[in-house]
């Protein structure tokens, strides 16, 4: 299982089991096109590969997001989301 951090002061974020997937939401606090560049390029990332079904994006009204991910592409989602400094810690942690 993976654990992290984020700054809570940007953002919030909850995730849950949706079936097999994993439902991965993220609310900013306030505007910041760092973030929201981010989230564009994670979106485009798993956009452009061979997989329909990886990870599925939906952008609400007032900053949020919504992923739905499939538990095989999990661990990669998160990575990007580390790699894009949206989760300031990532870590393997036992169940």
């Amino acid at each position: 299982m993976l654990r992290y951090t984020f700054d809570a002061e940007l953002l919030e974020i909850s995730e849950c089991h949706n079936g097999q997937d994993m439902e991965f939401r993220m609310k900013l606090k306030r505007p910041d096109t760092k973030v929201e560049l981010a989230v564009k390029q994670i979106r485009a990332y798993f956009d452009h590969n061979d997989r329909y079904t990886d990870v599925l994006f939906y952008a609400h009204p007032e900053y949020e997001y919504q992923w739905i991910i499939s538990e095989e592409f999990y661990p990669d989602f998160m990575l990007r989301l580390f790699r894009h400094q949206l989760l300031k810690e990532l870590r393997w942690a036992e169940m």
